[in-house]
């Protein structure tokens, strides 16, 4: 019985891990918004800035390129803001409509977000 209640003590400890994704690339699901609409795909790009109403993958660290934004959360925008622009993997599930429809500010194409960083540029200060 202890050893139950130490499994589930280290289990409750443990990052949430994310589900098996599909690699992709931004321009694969940019091209074809609706064939990646609700699908986990796990793709690798840069967060260049991140701010309330603007924050995206990008091909680029300085935004250039394909960009897909990042749905709306604190969490993550206090995680990330400290390591731009970083490098990242990014496993995430597809909300195709703001590819297919218009929509202002922050566009939450990417959505229930796992990330990773590859590499963070502190700026000297």
């Amino acid at each position: 019985m202890i050893w139950l209640l130490a499994l589930a003590a280290a289990t409750a400890a443990d990052p949430p891990q994310p589900p098996p994704a599909t690699p992709v690339t931004m321009a694969q699901v940019q091209a074809s918004p609706a064939n990646w609409d609700s699908k986990w795909v796990r793709m690798t790009g840069w967060v260049g800035r991140c701010t309330r109403l603007d924050c995206a993958l990008t091909e680029g660290p300085e935004g250039q390129g394909v960009r897909l934004s990042f749905e709306a959360a604190d969490s993550f925008d206090r995680w990330v803001q400290p390591l731009v622009p970083a490098h990242v993997e990014v496993t995430a599930r597809v909300d195709s409509t703001c590819l297919l429809e218009l929509c202002i500010d922050r566009a939450p194409v990417l959505r229930q977000v796992f990330v990773r960083s590859l590499e963070a540029h502190r700026q000297e200060q």
